[in-house]
Parts: C-alpha cells; sequence; structure tokens
C-alpha cells in the first residue's frame, strides 16, 4: 500500500486520475502488469481498479445500481458485500425502500459522508485489485474511517494494491511505502519509516533554523531587512549612517575636527554659508558699514601709512 502526500496543486489527485485511466498521460505511460491502460479493455480494467475521487459523485438511481456501477444483473450478494465493507449496509436499511431506494441526482437525499460511504462501497464493489483513494477521509464519520482501514488492510491481506492520498496518521499507519508529491515532481519514495523519518528530520531543521534567527532579531543582532548594524547612528528614517551624527534631514556631521585640522592653514575645511543681506525694519537694505582697506608698506620706510 502507497500513501501520497504533499501541499496543495503538487499533483496528488492528478497522479489518482491517471491511474484510474481518466485523464491520459502527456508523457510516458502507466502500465498495469506490464500493459498500458490503454490497452486493456474498459470493461476489464474498471473491473480491477476501484476509485474513489475526492469531490464524490453519485448517480441518479438507486443505492444498489449506484454501488454496482449499474451493471446489469450485478448479484445482490456482490453489493450487499461491498456495502458491509464499506460500513454502510445499515445505514442503507434504514432508507424507505432499502437497496432499492433511489437517492436522487448526486445522492441528494443523502449527507456528504454518507454519500462517501456509498462511493467507498462502490469502489470496493467485485473486490478490485487496484483500490485508489484521493482524500478518503475527507467527509467520513468514526465508523465510516473505521471502515475504510479495514477495507485496506483485507486489500493487502489478498496482495492488492492500495493508492491512497492522504495527511491522516491513522491511515497512513496502514500503507508500507510513502511518496513525496512536489510541483509535479516526486521528492523522495521508499519504506514509509523511512521517508517520514527524513521529514521529520528535515522539519526539525527548519524550525532549529528558524528560532535562532527569531532570538536574533529580538537580541538586537539581526536587522528586520537582514542589513548587518554599524558602529554608526541610526537615522530616524531608519538609514543606518557611518561614524558620526545623523542630522535631521539624513545628512552626517563627520568628525569637524579632523576636517578643520586636515584643511590648509587658515581655513576651515567647511565652505562657510552666504551671509544674506542686512534689511532693515520696513524691508530696505541698510547701508553697509565700510571698513578701511590696510595700505601697503612704502618702500621707503617699511612702515605702513596710517
Amino acid at each position: 500500500a502507497l500513501a501520497v502526500i504533499g501541499p496543495s496543486g503538487s499533483g496528488k489527485s492528478s497522479l489518482t486520475r491517471g491511474l484510474a485511466n481518466i485523464w491520459p498521460p502527456a508523457r510516458g505511460s502507466i502500465r498495469l502488469d506490464g500493459a498500458r491502460l490503454d490497452q486493456w479493455a474498459p470493461e476489464r480494467l474498471g473491473s480491477f481498479t476501484g476509485y474513489l475521487p475526492q469531490e464524490v459523485e453519485l448517480f441518479a438511481g438507486t443505492a444498489a445500481q449506484n454501488i454496482s456501477r449499474f451493471e446489469e444483473n450485478a448479484p445482490p450478494e456482490l453489493i450487499i458485500t461491498a456495502a458491509k465493507k464499506a460500513g454502510v449496509h445499515d445505514m442503507i436499511l434504514q432508507l424507505p425502500d432499502g437497496y432499492d431506494t433511489d437517492l436522487g441526482e448526486n445522492g441528494a437525499i443523502l449527507s456528504a459522508g454518507q454519500r462517501q460511504r456509498v462511493a467507498l462501497a462502490r469502489a470496493l464493489f467485485r473486490d478490485p485489485f487496484m483500490l485508489l483513494l484521493d482524500e478518503p477521509d475527507s467527509n467520513l464519520d468514526p465508523d465510516g474511517e473505521a471502515a475504510l482501514m479495514q477495507a485496506i488492510t483485507e486489500i493487502r491481506k489478498r496482495g492488492g494494491i492500495v493508492v491512497v492520498v492522504t495527511h491522516r496518521k491513522t491511515l497512513l499507519s496502514r500503507v508500507s511505502h510513502l511518496m513525496v508529491l512536489k510541483d509535479g515532481q516526486q521528492q523522495s519514495f521508499g519504506p514509509r519509516d523511512e521517508i517520514w523519518k527524513a521529514l521529520q528530520e528535515a522539519q526539525a531543521e527548519r524550525t532549529a533554523v528558524q528560532t535562532a534567527q527569531d532570538a536574533a532579531r529580538s537580541n538586537g543582532a539581526v536587522r528586520p531587512n537582514g542589513a548587518a548594524p554599524t558602529n554608526g547612528a541610526a537615522h530616524p528614517n531608519g538609514v543606518v549612517m557611518p561614524s558620526g551624527t545623523a542630522k535631521p534631514n539624513g545628512t552626517v556631521n563627520s568628525n569637524l575636527n579632523a576636517a578643520q585640522s586636515a584643511a590648509p592653514h587658515g581655513h576651515s575645511g567647511t565652505t562657510p554659508m552666504p551671509k544674506a543681506d542686512p534689511v532693515g525694519p520696513i524691508g530696505t537694505k541698510k547701508a553697509a558699514t565700510k571698513r578701511p582697506v590696510p595700505k601697503p608698506p612704502t618702500p621707503e620706510t617699511g612702515e605702513t601709512p596710517q
């Protein structure tokens, strides 16, 4: 028995539809006993295969007809056997006409769980060699789930094949192999315990890494954006500035003393801001005060004239 697991959209349902010969494969081939599925007569292939889809569909007709797949003159004992294996026999007997009760279009008179159990009985009709189950326990009650697990066990005992899409541990305990799908590709396949152990170890490693990252963020070692802190001051807008003081406008006032000492003698190393023209009280410019301009020394005396 094989369980298929994987995230949504990984191709699990597509795989079961291909195995049931509902969807032809786009590439390659699917073989049963060495022959491609399209080489089998549909009637014979149908008798060898039981399929329970994720979205259950029943047809307008009696309970017996739906279980027997509308086979003409289907033996009643085979119908009842399939119903008992699916744990639905007693429920059918409670219907107004028992197995002859018309279920309506898509089993309108039944609940979702009852429809799924009738569909399971249909899949088990005539003891198929290969049973395909796509999320078979999505609407089953505890009794229906117990019947499902018992059916899987019986098929394994008689050498049949079971392929079940599920994440329920109760069903995983009944399979021998595990396949992991992702993006339509097989990620791993092998004995159940071996694959499950590898999955658990990978999950534990991811959890440890996430825990370490969360702890580093809480201690300030890692910034939320992944950038390492510097020795500069953090600007209010979140930008980390290099060693200097962050200005409100985001500029850096570097070490002014170092800049001044590196500048030529008599120059501060910075460019002074131009002074605005003085303005009078009524908006008129004040007259600028003239300062005397020193004269150069005379060549005769070497003295500076006053």
